[in-house]
């Protein structure tokens, strides 16, 4: 598992890899570092193998100054600019997930964005090409996970907009055939709109479920303080966990085996990182250069 780290004492963004007891980078900071924020790390095979890509704000390495603008690819001994067509500037480039809507696995990435030519806050790459997903999202977009909900394999995102008087937070799905909204009235604090941040599938006994987390409180009128899971069909309020995701912090969902078992791995405030094995909860790190985001 990687995730995004702040180093100590700098303010650099770097990245490092989980063993299941320790982080470690993966590259020095002394011989590299992101000059901003990176929000997205995820595995995906362009025809010449499996690689990590880094997803964010981020223009180039400080070190030598080498542009890697938004997404960049590792080789194994260093970061490589891929694209997409972003234009300047950027709010956010944020989550990314492989999927495959019938024409092949594609890496998908969402954020809030303008492109050159290409369709606006999510694209792909379609091997070594970039590509447009339909005609774009209509506002910032936050978790991004394939998922079959029980119809078949579907890419879900999540994002608020604006519709006929008011704003409303929204679960989405796309397929070969477009958007379909999911679930909707993600609200948070008494009725203001929200959407999950944090987005997986994990599947603890029960079958396969997508996990949802972020800063919400209700959910379609359900009561779910910032966690729940949703099986194709109902909702379920996931509770207990030790931290819960506040207003002005970040949250970030990763599936990963440390040896003892899958289970999901929570990013929420700066750098507390919880663990759910699908029936109990443990704080893996808080503080010191846990990640913020995997």
């Amino acid at each position: 598992m990687y995730g995004y780290v702040i180093v100590s004492g700098s303010g650099h963004s770097a990245i490092a890899r989980w063993n299941g007891a320790s982080w470690t980078y993966l590259v020095d900071p002394a011989q590299g570092w992101f000059n901003e924020q990176i929000n997205g790390l995820c595995s995906y095979d362009d025809g010449t193998g499996l690689a990590l890509y880094a997803s964010g704000r981020f223009t180039e390495m400080d070190v030598n100054h080498q542009i890697i603008r938004y997404v960049s690819k590792w080789s194994g001994t260093q970061w490589t600019f891929i694209g997409p067509p972003i234009q300047f500037p950027v709010n956010q480039v944020g989550p990314m997930a492989v999927f495959d809507d019938g024409s092949g696995p594609a890496l998908y990435v969402a954020g809030f964005f303008n492109t050159a030519g290409l369709s606006d806050n999510i694209v792909r790459l379609k091997g070594t090409v970039w590509e447009s997903v339909g005609g774009g999202l209509p506002s910032f977009t936050n978790g991004l996970c394939a998922f079959d909900d029980g119809s078949g394999n579907a890419l879900f995102t999540s994002y608020v907009e604006f519709s006929g008087s008011s704003y409303v937070g929204k679960l989405c799905k796309w397929t070969a055939g477009g958007w379909t909204t999911v679930l909707s009235g993600f609200t948070w604090n008494g009725g203001s709109p929200t959407s999950p941040w944090g987005l997986a599938v994990y599947d603890h006994g029960m079958g396969l479920r997508l996990f949802m987390a972020g800063i919400f409180d209700m959910i379609g009128g359900v009561v779910a303080p910032g966690y729940a899971e949703w099986d194709g069909s109902t909702l379920f309020p996931v509770s207990g966990a030790p931290h819960v995701p506040a207003a002005g912090s970040g949250v970030n969902l990763a599936l990963h085996d440390d040896g003892t078992g899958p289970a999901l791995y929570v990013q929420t405030g700066y750098s507390l990182i919880d663990r759910w094995d699908g029936h109990t909860w443990s704080v893996v790190g808080a503080g010191g250069e846990n990640p913020q985001s995997f």
